[in-house]
């Protein structure tokens, strides 16, 4: 019987999961030291960094059975892996990974706040606001994880944000085929499933290849879903706001509240 079938036993409660969280870490990085915090819901890393369980909790119990493992041991390597992971000294080395991603503005900083809770006054994330409830930030795109670029690492490279968003925007319009299927001919969701689904909101040119009956309306109730319809049109008004209900129960959430597009804005 393996550790993580050991503890498989009735409901999968917090408390059950950060024991295989736990168990877990032990095996991928034996010489650190993790600390749990219970009101928190987080693990301290030896780094004074942080994982939260929030998210990988939801993914956890969402799964099926057979696939748990696999889910957990992917996340909590990508923890380990990027706990000391050095960027590259300059930013034509970087630049062809640099992507944008959007999150809520209050997820944002209350990661800054725990931050700053844990000693870390220094650590400042540079973020475009979009509409008065999103922003966007950017991250090192690893093979098997993301890295947030704070504003120490623009200014080792002497780049300002807005050449770093332009860089990162360019290379989300390169990324591969993206995928949005049509219901009911007036309602364009994303399917493309490469964890910037809710990116895409940025791309104005792909947006407006939709076609809707008035302004555009988009949502990005969680990372990997993207819903656009028009002002005009009640019933896609309706279908968004109900796929936006059921996507924001998913894994990974950022916000239903829409936007709506205004010229460039």
């Amino acid at each position: 019987m393996g550790i993580f079938d050991f503890f498989s036993g009735g409901p999968m409660t917090q408390e059950k999961f950060v024991q295989i969280v736990l168990a877990e870490l032990r095996k991928l990085d034996p010489a650190s030291q993790y600390q749990y915090n219970a009101e928190r819901f987080q693990i301290a890393r030896p780094d004074d960094g942080f994982i939260n369980l929030g998210n990988i909790y939801q993914e956890y119990c969402r799964a099926e059975k057979n696939e748990r493992d696999a889910v957990l041991r992917r996340f909590l390597r990508n923890c380990v892996s990027t706990k000391s992971y050095e960027l590259p000294a300059e930013f034509d080395d970087i630049h062809p990974d640099l992507l944008p991603v959007i999150r809520s503005r209050f997820y944002l900083e209350s990661v800054l706040l725990q931050a700053k809770v844990r000693g870390n006054d220094a650590l400042e994330v540079p973020q475009q606001v979009i509409g008065e409830h999103l922003a966007l930030s950017l991250v090192y795109d690893l093979p098997s994880a993301m890295r947030t670029i704070g504003q120490t690492d623009l200014e080792s490279w002497e780049v300002s944000f807005y050449e770093a968003v332009e860089a990162a925007r360019h290379n989300l319009e390169q990324m591969g085929e993206v995928a949005f299927a049509t219901l009911d001919s007036c309602v364009y969701a994303s399917a493309t499933g490469d964890n910037y689904d809710a990116s895409r909101l940025v791309l104005l040119d792909l947006i407006r290849r939709f076609k809707v009956n008035g302004d555009y309306v988009a949502m990005v109730p969680n990372r990997d879903t993207l819903v656009v319809t028009g002002s005009d049109d009640e019933h896609g008004l309706a279908l968004l706001a109900k796929i936006a209900e059921d996507s924001h129960e998913k894994p990974r959430p950022i916000s239903t509240v829409a936007l709506r597009l205004e010229g460039d804005e």
